[in-house]
């Protein structure tokens, strides 16, 4: 269920487009090229030992987190 959220103002609603675009473009590039080479890096990765790269959304959430 999406989450409900006030909006005091214009500034705020701007704001809340542009976070749903930017999500949409983050979807398209993960569902697209980045998709293919994040395949192929998580198989280099194994080979070496290593363990997969987490997902694009959760790498995001990290850095805006911090």
């Amino acid at each position: 269920m999406p989450a409900i959220c006030l909006l005091s103002s214009d500034a705020d609603w701007k704001r809340y487009q542009r976070c749903g675009d930017l999500r949409q473009q983050i979807g398209a590039l993960q569902d697209g090229e980045y998709a293919a080479a994040k395949t192929e890096v998580d198989r280099l990765r194994q080979e070496l030992g290593q363990p997969p790269l987490p997902p694009l959304q959760a790498t995001l959430d990290e850095k805006t987190s911090q």
